[in-house]
């Protein structure tokens, strides 16, 4: 079976890869990551991982973490990945 992309692809922003399945929303909450704002934040949970069995994944354009919160992150989700978008490339 070929594999699908569930999100598409942000042009700037951060993507979180890795959360442990049904952690995404303590994450949005934990980052104060406000969902009404005009920023899109895309949420996808409970895809298969080859990892993780399951996995969550947050998709958010036009935001770059910050120390503070890669450190606030770290708490819920240590194993997460982070990847700072720039130009729909992985920057960092």
């Amino acid at each position: 079976m070929s594999a699908m992309r569930r999100v598409t692809a942000i042009c700037n922003g951060t993507v979180i890869d890795h959360i442990p399945a049904g952690h995404a929303l303590q994450v949005i909450k934990m980052l104060r990551i406000d969902t009404n704002r005009s920023n899109p934040v895309s949420l996808v949970m409970n895809v298969p991982s080859d990892k993780m069995g399951r996995k969550d994944l947050l998709k958010i354009e036009d935001l770059e973490l910050n120390q503070e919160e890669l450190d606030r992150l770290a708490l819920i989700s240590p194993n997460a990945s982070v990847a700072i978008i720039r130009n729909y490339g992985v920057a960092e």
